[in-house]
């Protein structure tokens, strides 16, 4: 393969190295009211025609009746149509004509041609966004009183259909932009047609579905605006489901057509407009490589562009981005690496040499989050680079160094640059990068770090050691079930190539955590859970490895029998067992989609389980206590393990 530079080893890296996991449901609507309006309607006019309507819309929705009526009275790009639904008519994202043919500047280097079409941000996930450039035509939809509409492919050379190299350039460049604002996000943005069934959401059991965003010459809606799109839409079912589909941009060059891409795909996972004072559209503030602007207002010029929560001044709308998509079918990704030494990832390399050469990528989720990356070294001098995405990233990155000790050894956030850099000269042991997501100041002419997130990509070199760390290995079993779920792990295959392994820790995802080459969890809430292993040599060397396990709340049918006992906060059938110890942790970041932890199921007697035969008689709807609990509640009340369930140590002495 050609070089590619920097941009194309971030498109490669979304292609292969997206995770997906199962997703939630979103969260069901009221119904709407059936409604025959004068539509279209916008103003105090859209407000009169709701009448007593109003709040039941506004439930819809999921706002007050008054923001509801705000929004139709203030903002004019905001309409409703002949059934009451809402949508927006983009008159302030017209591309200025300057950009009417402009190319991008960052995308110079070898063209794979072959890629334009077939690019995907997180394959396997069970929602898309796709970026449809070479035209589409519906019927039947909402669009134009559901009369048809034939939409022609994007063109700027005036020879439709036949892509340029400079076309080609820019799709790809477009769809990079747009992957980076949804890179916190499990959504797969595409420019590779999906199958129907994988953009309409056919029934409310239907958990695979998404959103069309088709990139046009406007020949067919009669409007100066960038584009158009319908409020809340992306989760929609019914005897249509595709009715409100798709999401229209009109817009030519690169930078518009990225950015209105993200803001209409933003209206039909819920968002409003982010506006300053009466305008519907803030612009944004600051200068050179951080000035910045709202996605969901006029972002067209600013170096970065971020989800927003109305933080500037003057803002008109503190919508929560990050936590309203979610609610409206895009569900935040697991988090790729741990928030702390005891659940770190292992840093990517490869050995050149003696010299560990990085390279490793990875994602920020959510302004909480930090990546926590182990990694071993010999003595000698070291030097990282963290870069976010090389086109139009929202996240502003902070890089830590930090020894076995918990002593920060180097830390870089440049004011003046998004990206960071560290050299530092090591003794030799193991070492922590930790990556961050960051702010420039005072979020009311700055930014905060609430949107800065995104995805980033670690070079550098250190020395090797010729003392060998240990390698992690483990498995669980089962790897998904239903609620309440007995999940077994297993590090017997983990090895140290120059000696031995004497610590196993174990974190659930869920704070709780245990210790020994063998733990058992229930899982009584459902979520996709992060469970991480750290190992240690008696070197002090380390390792760590992470696997996720998914629990639905549907009963579960695998083999692993049924619950034996009820249980009670405190009670140790509560816990993580037969782990040499187990207690509660603070870190709850590794569990996504699930409640609050209360109070914990039953666990559930496994065959794989060496404490209870495989014949063992279960107690469920007997309402009698199972012998192996009976002899567990034993050992516990002689004291055998209960300074282990309470004493469980921290490899480190920082959380």
């Amino acid at each position: 393969m050609p070089p590619v530079g920097l941009a194309g080893l971030f498109m490669l890296t979304a292609l292969v190295c997206g995770v997906a996991v199962a997703q939630p449901l979103p969260p069901d609507r009221p119904d709407f009211p059936s409604l025959t309006l004068d539509g279209p309607l916008s103003g105090q006019a859209a407000v009169l025609a709701l009448g007593d309507d109003l709040a039941a819309v506004a439930a819809y929705y999921r706002m007050p009746a008054d923001v509801l009526a705000a929004l139709l009275q203030n903002d004019p790009t905001a309409r409703i149509d002949g059934g009451g639904r809402i949508y927006f008519v983009e008159d302030g994202l017209h591309q200025p004509l300057a950009a009417s043919t402009a190319a991008s500047s960052q995308t110079t280097g070898a063209l794979d041609r072959s890629r334009t079409f077939n690019l995907s941000s997180l394959p396997g996930s069970n929602r898309s966004i796709y970026l449809d450039f070479d035209g589409h035509s519906i019927t039947g939809e909402e669009w134009n009183n559901g009369a048809r509409i034939n939409a022609g492919p994007w063109d700027i050379d005036g020879r439709p259909g036949q892509f340029s190299d400079q076309e080609h350039r820019i799709i790809q460049a477009v769809w990079q932009r747009v992957a980076e604002d949804f890179a916190p996000f499990d959504v797969n943005v595409t420019t590779r047609e999906p199958v129907e069934s994988d953009l309409i959401r056919d029934s409310r059991n239907d958990g695979r579905f998404g959103m069309r965003v088709v990139i046009t010459p406007n020949t067919f809606y009669d409007c100066d605006c960038g584009g158009v799109a319908y409020l809340s839409v992306f989760d929609y079912f019914g005897s249509n489901p595709g009715r409100y589909q798709p999401a229209w941009v009109f817009n030519s060059s690169e930078e518009t057509i990225a950015e209105a891409v993200s803001h209409e795909a933003g209206h039909t996972l819920g968002l409003r407009h982010d506006g300053v004072d009466s305008d519907p559209y803030y612009r944004g503030h600051g200068s050179g490589a951080t000035s910045w602007a709202p996605i969901m207002g006029i972002s067209y010029g600013q170096a970065v562009t971020q989800w927003s929560r109305g933080e500037y001044a003057g803002a008109n709308n503190t919508q929560d981005d990050i936590a309203t998509m979610p609610d409206n079918g895009a569900a935040l990704r697991l988090d790729d690496a741990g928030d702390g030494p005891n659940t770190a990832n292992r840093l990517q390399v490869r050995l050149s040499g003696g010299t560990q050469r990085v390279e490793h990528t990875g994602t920020i989720t959510r302004d909480e989050d930090t990546d926590w990356l182990m990694f071993v070294a010999g003595a000698g001098p070291a030097g990282f680079t963290i870069e976010p995405g090389p086109i139009r990233p929202n996240l502003d990155v902070r890089l830590q160094l930090i020894d076995s000790d918990g002593v920060m050894l180097a830390d870089a956030s440049p004011r003046d640059r998004l990206g960071a850099s560290l050299a530092v000269e090591l003794g030799g042991g193991t070492y922590y990068l930790v990556v961050d997501g960051v702010g420039t100041g005072n979020p009311t002419v700055a930014y905060s770090d609430y949107g800065s997130i995104g995805a980033y990509r670690i070079t550098g070199s250190y020395p090797d050691t010729d003392a060998q760390p240990p390698v992690a290995r483990f498995t669980t079993s089962p790897e998904q079930g239903g609620t309440p779920q007995w999940v077994s792990t297993d590090a017997s295959d983990s090895q140290d190539p120059d000696g031995r392994i004497v610590d196993y820790r174990w974190d659930f995802g869920d704070g709780r955590i245990a210790e020994g080459p063998q733990a058992y969890c229930t899982y009584s809430q459902p979520g996709t859970y992060m469970i991480s292993l750290t190992v240690r040599d008696n070197d002090g060397l380390g390792d760590a490895l992470r696997k996720a396990v998914t629990i639905t709340a549907t009963p579960s049918v695998s083999t692993v029998g049924a619950p034996v006992t009820a249980a009670t906060e405190g009670d140790p059938l509560n816990q993580c067992m037969p782990g040499e110890q187990s207690e509660q942790s603070g870190n709850t970041n590794g569990r996504t989609n699930s409640t609050p932890q209360g109070n914990q199921d039953d666990p559930v007697a496994s065959d794989d389980d060496p404490a209870v035969a495989p014949d063992a008689p279960s107690s469920a709807g007997s309402g009698a206590v199972a012998p192996w609990t009976l002899l567990l509640l034993l050992m516990l009340t002689a004291g055998r393990y209960h300074s282990r369930f309470h004493a469980a140590f921290r490899f480190l002495p920082i959380g």
